[in-house]
């Protein structure tokens, strides 16, 4: 896994009474995510550290993933799938990858 910097970003006080925090990582924008918690986790500092910690990780995970799947989901543009439709079951013919040389020429 790469290093990854999380930063809280902003704070809101809901309707509810609860607390919700805004995050992203590495400074990418795209990668932002609010996490909720209500009052009593807010006031027991124990129970505050451990949500926060788990939100962190969780929006720390979620860039790793996206950064991997990037380059995969890139590779997938082009793909073509033939699809046989016989007495309303669809199955899989064939998918047609892209051919590497043709993006490169």
């Amino acid at each position: 896994m790469s290093s990854h910097v999380v930063e809280i970003l902003d704070h809101k006080q809901l309707s509810d009474g609860c607390h919700a925090v805004l995050a992203r990582c590495c400074g990418d924008d795209i990668h932002r995510s609010w996490h909720t918690m209500g009052p009593k986790v807010i006031l027991d500092e124990t129970k505050r550290a451990a949500s926060i910690q788990a939100f962190i990780e969780r929006v720390m995970n979620q860039h790793e993933i996206a950064l991997q799947a990037e380059p995969i989901a890139a590779a997938m543009v082009g793909t073509t799938t033939v699809v046989d439709v016989t007495g309303g079951i669809a199955t899989v013919v064939q998918t047609i990858a892209p051919d590497p040389k043709a993006a490169t020429a």
